[in-house]
């Protein structure tokens, strides 16, 4: 680091910084740095009160006779003596030591409203909610009253009251008892559901690519004693990602009342999502759009349900598009290094620019040994048989072809 003074605690460029090695030296330039001080933040003559009732929103118990009051030392809910159908309100100081823009998030389950120095920064009138909410104030070194009303009429949640401040330049500091909002709060051991000798079926939701928006409500997920695994989506046939590994955590769909939706265990490779098989009228007609809350009754795709393959104990998935029988086949292949997609089409008939999707990405490359590299070569396609097509739509690479009895292309990642 450059010499001659000391390093002061805020964020500066400096350059050029030489670094010197046995082959040469490099300039890093314009080189930012950012310390981060320790500020003591505080609460002081913090007083409560709770109510006991069915309230719906704040103005339900505000002016109410409370059940009980007074002082003490820190935030925390455990002055309640009900888990449920409670409301609760504190009173307090906080004491920021100098001036800054400053970031106040609060926690809480249930409903409530949270005041700075007379300024609202939270309001939630619902008593089944949770918030995690940030709120950035302007403040001068000082002393601010503070208020938080919180209620809550949902058994299912646990009493919860957190609040934390922190700057640009100061790390976040908790102001709220340990037990009020613990950094683990409702551990529980995991749900892993992993075959066993014979492949496992499990219907869940899936999170296309992580994604709660892209959430997908028909998917299936095949765990298979190879270690190689993937989901299915039965809403459009379309077979969605795949990974190497255990098979998936269920803890989201079983643990309490759940959300429905399991967790794929490995580093999972998506593909798309919309219907791969489709009636192109042209080279640059697009392939239908799987909307989020499109019904089924509402496409070409029926899905038939699977078959169960006698030899493997592996699914067979069937279905219906535009009058065609389709069936769908996936399976490991290569001692496990790959998987292996055959689509067989009967009742062809004779319409003409029937098409599949293989692959869909920002960058589609033809290598010399045939296979098709996706995406800077996150994996790559050898398809069997057929030379597909390499053609841009939207904005996005497709690896279509042109698909009359059969289909067999295999992934490798």
């Amino acid at each position: 680091l450059p010499t001659g003074g000391p390093i002061e605690n805020n964020e500066k460029a400096m350059g050029p910084l030489m670094i010197q090695g046995d082959h040469g030296s490099v300039a890093f330039r314009n080189i930012q740095y950012k310390l981060m001080k320790e500020i003591t933040y505080s609460t002081s003559d913090i007083t409560y009160k709770t109510y006991y009732g069915n309230f719906k929103t704040v103005s339900d118990f505000a002016s109410l006779k409370p059940s009980a009051s007074g002082s003490i030392p820190e935030l925390t809910v455990e002055v309640l003596e009900n888990e449920n159908a409670y409301g609760s309100y504190y009173a307090g100081n906080i004491t920021v030591p100098e001036d800054g823009d400053y970031t106040f998030t609060i926690m809480f389950t249930g409903g409530g409203v949270f005041t700075l120095n007379g300024q609202k920064l939270v309001d939630l009138q619902r008593a089944d909610g949770y918030v995690n909410q940030q709120s950035p104030v302007a403040l001068k070194a000082g002393t601010y009253p503070f208020e938080i009303y919180n209620f809550k009429d949902a058994s299912w949640m646990p009493p919860r009251l957190g609040l934390s401040v922190e700057s640009s330049a100061s790390y976040k500091q908790t102001l709220n008892a340990y037990n009020s909002f613990p950094p683990d709060d409702e551990p529980t051991a995991p749900i892993l559901i992993n075959p066993g000798s014979e492949p496992r079926l499990l219907r869940a939701f899936l999170d296309f690519k992580n994604d709660r928006s892209q959430r997908l409500t028909h998917t299936i997920g095949v765990g298979d004693p190879s270690g190689t695994h993937y989901v299915y989506d039965l809403k459009s046939g379309n077979l969605v990602c795949v990974w190497h590994g255990k098979f998936v955590d269920a803890t989201p769909m079983w643990h309490d009342r759940g959300d429905g939706s399991f967790k794929p265990l490995g580093a999972v490779q998506y593909f798309f999502n919309n219907e791969p098989l489709a009636f192109l009228s042209s080279a640059t007609e697009a392939f239908p759009k799987m909307e989020h809350e499109m019904q089924l009754s509402n496409t070409l795709y029926k899905g038939k349900g699977y078959q169960i393959e006698a030899a493997t104990f592996r699914p067979v998935f069937l279905y219906t598009y535009d009058g065609i029988e389709v069936t769908d086949k996936i399976y490991p292949d290569d001692n496990d290094r790959m998987i292996t997609h055959e689509v067989t089409i009967k009742n062809r008939g004779t319409k003409p620019g029937l098409h599949y999707k293989i692959a869909e990405g920002k960058s589609i490359i033809e290598l010399p040994n045939g296979m098709y590299a996706i995406d800077d070569k996150q994996y790559y396609i050898k398809v069997s048989g057929s030379r597909p097509t390499i053609r841009e739509i939207n904005g996005k690479k497709e690896l279509i072809t042109a698909i009359d009895s059969s289909l067999k292309y295999s992934i490798i990642w």
